[in-house]
Order: structure tokens, then sequence, then C-alpha cells
């Protein structure tokens, strides 16, 4: 055990301490197990109050916490931020007890991070001399001095940890990208099932609604006359459900014209927003880029954002926020109109998020954890999303809510 339990170091000397947290860095592939195990060495050797990690995403090339799009939308950092300049400049922590004046070079927005934040000490994740995420210390508990020995050793044990977080979050992208290949894979298997299925169930379908209604003449008994209108509505409900399987089996492929991405996201969110006020939910909406236009079907687009938005709503019971942002890559927006370039949809919930083992299934036709759904609308909204050019990814935990993230790409590919 490298400290005791009283968040005290034991006795040990530097190189022990060290050669023990690296062994124990070796098991962890999971990156948020490594972070949890970071942070927690971290808080015996400083004893301080809090560890924020704030890790690149590499969708949005923005620095987020955990990686992750927060519910606040202010809490990022660009790699064109000055306080990542100073960092990779100089190649070595942050103090900002000692240094109070450097927050003078930094911009009105990273000022207003640190400060929210209460952040003393920011030291750098660096792998292969670029600047891959930050760890940001807080003060400690008991209020008192941060010790020499007690920096340099953070300093050594935050570098360890820099390599091993850089390889957790490779094997990371290796596993979601095999699962996108097997997504494609299952999702086009059960796509030729479902235009079957849909085919088969539809015909007899038409001749029961036909001979119902026809029956129906007959009836006057008000009360069996209900229970014959109920009988025809559950059939139409299953009929909706075949055109969702069609829908699903043989997509429309988009009808391409220039569009106002902006507008877009505008009207769906009015069409859905009296929904969102009759639950006491606030519909946030944030433009992060001076792109405009991009080569996409807009009624397909409006029906992705409808679908997802509505369960955002759905997730969350009683009050709370939906973000939705565009934001474009830092990295390519010097780029004009490249083929590369890609636009990004952000839509985050304040929900109760989703649980690791249902991740991997919420884009399967079907799966649903509502009562009255079909489990379709993820599943015809990836495969828009998908013969767009682009790709839709989940980003969920727990009691922290749910993030989605849309890439679609400027031009079509």
């Amino acid at each position: 055990m490298l400290f005791k339990e009283n968040r005290q170091p034991i006795q040990q000397t530097y190189k022990e301490a060290l050669t023990e947290f690296n062994r124990s860095l070796k098991l962890i592939v999971d990156i948020d197990l490594l972070k949890d195990y970071t942070s927690s060495k971290i808080k015996q050797v400083a004893d301080v109050e809090q560890v924020y990690f704030f890790l690149l995403n590499n969708e949005l090339n923005r620095f987020f916490i955990n990686g992750r799009p927060q519910l606040d939308r202010e809490l990022y950092f660009t790699l064109n931020d000055k306080l990542i300049f100073w960092l990779s400049s100089n190649e070595t922590y942050l103090n900002l007890i000692k240094h109070p004046d450097i927050t003078s070079f930094l911009s009105e927005r990273e000022n207003k991070i640190l400060k929210k934040l209460k952040i003393k000490f920011i030291y750098p994740l660096r792998v292969m001399n670029q600047t891959r995420g930050m760890v940001f210390l807080t003060d400690k508990l008991k209020g008192s001095r941060f010790k020499n020995e007690e920096i340099d050793l953070l300093s050594a044990l935050i570098d360890q940890a820099s390599f091993a977080m850089e390889n957790a979050l490779l094997y990371q992208q290796q596993v979601d990208r095999l699962k996108r290949m097997y997504q494609a894979d299952r999702m086009s298997i059960m796509g030729q099932l479902a235009a079957g299925a849909a085919h088969e169930i539809r015909n007899p379908l038409t001749s029961i609604r036909s001979t119902i209604q026809f029956l129906k003449r007959d009836i006057i008994d008000p009360e069996k006359e209900q229970l014959v209108d109920n009988l025809i509505g559950e059939v139409d409900r299953i009929n909706e459900i075949i055109q969702g399987l069609l829908s699903f089996s043989r997509p429309n492929l988009p009808q391409i014209e220039t569009i106002d991405l902006d507008s877009i996201i505008q009207q769906t969110i009015q069409l859905i927003s009296n929904t969102a006020n009759k639950k006491g939910i606030e519909l946030i909406y944030n433009k992060n880029t001076e792109l405009n236009f991009i080569e996409a079907d807009p009624g397909q687009l409006k029906q992705v954002f409808l679908n997802i938005l509505i369960n955002s709503i759905q997730a969350i019971d009683n009050k709370g926020e939906v973000n939705i942002s565009i934001e474009d890559n830092e990295s390519t927006r010097s780029v004009s109109h490249a083929i590369e370039e890609e636009i990004y949809i952000v839509i985050s919930d304040s929900g109760a998020g989703i649980d690791s083992d249902n991740i991997d299934k919420i884009f399967d036709p079907f799966y649903t954890t509502k009562s009255d759904g079909t489990g379709l609308g993820l599943s015809i909204s990836y495969g828009i999303i998908n013969r767009h050019g682009g790709d839709i990814k989940i980003k969920s935990k727990i009691g922290e809510g749910t993030a989605v993230i849309i890439s679609l790409p400027i031009t079509p590919k």
C-alpha cells in the first residue's frame, strides 16, 4: 500500500513511492478508474480539497473536465488559449500561489474558470511534447502551505500518470472504433430482417383493419363501439411501428442542399420548447462557431435533432437543463471549406444518465427504456447521420447526465 488511510505519506523513499505508483498504473486501462486512482493519490500526497482533470476531446479539440462537454458551457479550454501556450512553452507546472501575476497574461474567460474552481496549482499532462490535458489542484483542506517535497512528488506522479492516461485514451479509442464497426454490421443485418418482417406483417394488418371497420357498421352498443375504436387505434399503432421499421430498413437517401444549420436547430428547439416548458426544463442554445452553412438534408437533420431533444427532455424527471451547441474543430477552423472539415452539434442534459451496460445498446432497433417507446428513433437517427458521412456518439454517466455529440462534414464525403 502506497499511503496510509489517514492520507499522510508513510516513510518511503522517493524512488519507492514512484515505483509503487507506476506499478499500479500499469494495471489500469479504464480512463475513469485511472483518473479516480490518480486523484486519490494526489489528495493523499497534498491533502487538497479538489482535483480536476481537463482532458483533450479529440472531436472538438477542446479541453473539458474528464474530456466531456459539461452543462456549464464555459468550462473548457482551447488549444489556442494562453494557459495552454504557457504550459507548453515552459514545460512545467504553474504555481498560482507563488506566481499570481501570470493570471494577467491569461484571457478573461480563462481567469473566470480558474477563479470559479479556486485553482492554485496546474500540472500539464504532456506526452510526446504535446499537452494532452491538465490537472488542476485547489487549496489544501486545512489551509496549510504546500511543501516543496509535496510539489516535487506531485510533479513526478503526474508525469507518470500522463503516459498511463494517454495509453488508456488510445485503448478507449480503439475499443470505440471496433464498437462502431460492430454496430454498422449489426444494423445492416437487422435492417434486412426488419424489411422482411415489415412486409409480411403489413399485408394481413391491412386486411384486419378493413374487416374491423366493416363490422363496426353493425354495432349499436356504444360500449362495444368504443372497444372497436380502441382496437382500430392499436392496429394503427402497429402500423406506425411497421412504418418505422421500413424507414429503418429502407432509408431515403439524403437530398443534399446548402442549409443554414443554425436555423435548422432553432426551428427544432421551437418545436420542442412547449414540451420542455411543461416540465420546467430550460433549453439553452449556443452557437460557438463562425460557420453557418453545410451541405445536408434539412428534413432528415431536423428529424435527428428532434429525436435526441425528445430523449433528453424525457430523461429529466422534473426541472433541469438541456444544452444545445454548435461547435467547430479548432484545428481546422482556418481551412476554408476543406473536405475533411467537420462541424459538431452537442446536446447534453442534466438527466439521470445511462448505465454503462446499456450504452452499447442505445442505437439497437427496439431497444428502449420507455413503456410507450418503439426503440427506433435513435436507430433511424444513427443511420441518417451515417449516410451524411458523419458520426454520432453518446457519453453518459449515472448521476451526471448524457451528452450526444454529432459530427457532420461541411461538404458530403
